[in-house]
């Protein structure tokens, strides 16, 4: 057994155990759960598919930036495929690759080049989660700069160097695909009866993100819901309730993702195979 798949077994028996423990006090937020309106589980999906089709645009430019050219809506499924497969296996989101680099293979372009603008991507969800988290931490005068500074950077780029358009604008829609995200949660607290602050929002998301792409487990499962709920209890929200929001907000953010993306791995697979059985047969 490695070290990631031990790490994962860990953190999910102590996340099981932790449901476990609290199971009395989820009661009555899984009953605002169920009792969401029509209304508010479309707006809800309709961000989610926000974040997805900003987070296609923000991988297109950062493989743009290596001369890579990838259409957009094969990155929408692949997308869905890297989120399906990084659910499923404990490698730290390395294993989201495969569907890009596969699709790399086919168009006979980079696979180290691939992998750059794939690292490329998440750097710019880092740095635009960052910013949002500085946003919230740094006092009035900061904040201004910030939010003068990081537009007139984005508008400045590409007048430095041609190449640097891709940088700007990976990180814009990164930056937008965040926006969704964080209000897809601010939403969720609000149609669940908790009326949380815009801030606290933010900062649950901030830190629920940033553990995603650090944690050991698979999409950070058990990380992000204890690390959000530890800020939700802080913030004076009822144990049950800081637990169910980031479970119901897990269950938004992956439950469609990783149905598209288990269905279009598996067609692909199955494509991909009887190509390969065909030319066998015909000679």
């Amino acid at each position: 057994m490695n070290w990631r798949r031990l790490l994962t077994v860990i953190g999910l028996s102590l996340f099981v155990w932790f449901i476990v423990r609290e199971h009395n006090n989820l009661q009555p937020a899984w009953d605002s759960v169920r009792h969401l309106s029509i209304g508010w589980l479309v707006g809800l999906l309709i961000l989610e598919i926000g974040y997805y089709c900003f987070n296609a645009s923000a991988t297109q430019s950062a493989l743009a930036f290596f001369g890579l050219v990838f259409p957009w809506r094969k990155l929408m499924l692949i997308g869905m495929e890297t989120i399906y497969l990084n659910s499923v296996v404990p490698s730290v989101g390395l294993a989201g690759i495969a569907p890009l680099w596969e699709h790399a293979t086919d168009t006979k372009q980079s696979k180290k080049l691939t992998a750059s603008g794939y690292i490329l991507t998440t750097v710019m969800e880092v740095t635009a989660i960052s910013i949002l988290w500085l946003g919230l931490v740094v006092s009035t005068p900061y904040r201004l700069a910030l939010a003068i500074g990081v537009p007139l950077l984005l508008l400045g780029l590409p007048h430095l160097f041609r190449r640097t358009t891709h940088l700007a604008r990976s990180l814009t829609w990164a930056f937008l695909a965040n926006a969704c995200e964080a209000t897809l949660l601010y939403f969720l607290f609000q149609a669940m009866h908790y009326p949380v602050s815009v801030e606290t929002s933010l900062l649950v998301y901030s830190v629920s993100m940033l553990a995603w792409y650090l944690s050991p487990t698979p999409q950070g499962l058990g990380t992000v819901e204890l690390l959000a709920s530890a800020v939700l209890v802080k913030s004076g929200l009822p144990a049950g309730a800081a637990l169910a929001i980031p479970l119901t907000y897990r269950l938004f953010v992956q439950l469609v993702p990783v149905t598209i993306g288990l269905i279009s791995f598996s067609l692909r697979q199955q494509s991909t195979r009887h190509k390969l059985v065909t030319p066998a047969l015909e000679s």
